[in-house]
């Protein structure tokens, strides 16, 4: 069953299930095998043997080696069938039926990295991978290496933005799942990734894995939902204080179970391929920042939940491109793509609470950071300067919602 999950082989009906045999199945054999098996323990010693046979052959063979694939590129199956078939063989099994949609934006090293992660942990997977450059300066660098790989690749006209460019990489997608993918992530083992898909085909939501930063750390990647109460508990309380519960609605990145979150970094989102395409995934108006917020409160509105997998995680670098881009955080542009995305999808109501919950964030972030000698506050003073000119120019919805689109595309 080509691009299907790889079912087991038939090995038969139970034992017992003699077809055309004469004896029924279970029936005794005879009284010397009944004394033989009393003197040697019985069926349950006997199984007990099996098993600590079969452990001394697997260690006597050794470890296997995870991932080793000789030094040649990455055959991910993107290329076509003959490519999917290749990667299958090797694997072992049939492909899981998936397309990988990767943004390139002077993304070479990132990306190289990514391809190595897929080679040596893709596990069943053999995926279609579609890669999308915008606007890249690289000479060509990253769109070479992805072709090397057996991507699909496309490159678009200048560099209309994250959004564009996604649109136009699932308009490619083959297969009933799609995983959207940042190259600066990796995969760390090989059960992320094909879980994640295997969670997307089973129910029809966004599902995001946990988010490891280069040190290891667990990044803050899964939020509440603006203005919601998980969102004032951020606001008004320090989260490590709180009981599990209240912590974990304020602060969802810490879960250690899989829970429903209100939005999630979009590095990693795994989905039904024709969920994607229903939502957009994002709005090609928009160029970048913020559309995973964005793309999470459509999605709740249609009923679909944004879901993390805290036992599913992959490392990613973040701000491979926009750092460079702008040189450090974009306080301004990022507080107006922000209240654009809440007046869109929560509406004038949902904008008023989520500009006073913002505020609140960043005066008790500044207490904190007075009552802490040393401690730089720079960046938190620099985001409320920018939520509060942001106000001052469009200080409600309809403002926000009229204002000039080109106002929130770096200049």
């Amino acid at each position: 069953m080509a691009g299907g999950l790889r079912l087991p082989a038939a090995g038969g009906g139970p034992p017992g299930d003699a077809v055309g045999a004469e004896r029924p199945g279970r029936a005794p054999r005879d009284a010397a095998r009944r004394r033989a098996a009393r003197r040697t323990g019985g069926p349950a010693r006997a199984r007990r043997r099996a098993r600590a046979d079969r452990g001394r052959r697997r260690a006597a063979r050794g470890p296997r080696r995870p991932g080793a694939r000789g030094g040649r590129p990455a055959d991910l199956g993107g290329g076509g069938p003959r490519h999917a078939r290749r990667a299958r063989r090797r694997r072992g099994g049939v492909a899981v039926s998936v397309t990988l949609v990767v943004v390139l934006h002077d993304s070479a090293a990132p990306l190289e990295r990514l391809l190595a992660s897929l080679e040596a942990h893709a596990g069943p997977l053999a995926p279609q991978l579609v890669c999308v450059d915008s606007g890249s300066r690289d000479g060509g660098a990253g769109v070479a290496l992805a072709r090397a790989h057996g991507a699909e690749v496309l490159v678009l006209d200048g560099n209309p933005g994250f959004g564009t460019a996604n649109v136009a990489g699932l308009a490619r997608a083959r297969h009933p799942v799609t995983v959207l993918l940042n190259p600066d992530v990796e995969l760390l083992d090989d059960r992320a990734l094909p879980a994640l898909v295997a969670h997307a085909a089973g129910h029809d939501a966004l599902h995001v894995p946990r988010l490891l930063t280069p040190a290891g750390t667990v990044e803050d990647s899964a939020h509440p939902r603006p203005g919601s109460p998980g969102h004032a508990l951020l606001a008004l309380a320090h989260p490590p204080l709180l009981p599990r519960r209240l912590r974990e609605a304020a602060q969802p990145w810490r879960a250690d179970r899989p829970r429903t979150v209100g939005w999630a970094i979009a590095a990693c989102v795994a989905a039904r391929t024709t969920t994607l395409r229903e939502l957009g995934p994002f709005d090609p108006a928009a160029f970048l920042f913020f559309e995973d917020l964005d793309l999470c409160l459509h999605a709740a509105a249609t009923g679909r939940p944004t879901v993390l997998h805290p036992d599913l995680a992959l490392r990613h670098a973040g701000r491979h491109s926009t750092g460079p881009a702008f040189g450090g955080e974009p306080v301004a542009l990022l507080a107006r793509r922000r209240r654009h995305v809440v007046a869109t999808r929560l509406g004038a109501r949902g904008l008023r609470r989520d500009d006073r919950l913002q505020a609140a964030t960043f005066a008790t972030r500044l207490l904190a950071a007075r009552l802490r000698p040393g401690a730089d506050a720079t960046l938190v003073r620099a985001r409320r300067d920018a939520l509060r000119a942001a106000r001052r120019a469009a200080p409600d919805a309809r403002a926000v919602l009229a204002a000039d689109p080109a106002q929130n595309r770096p200049s």
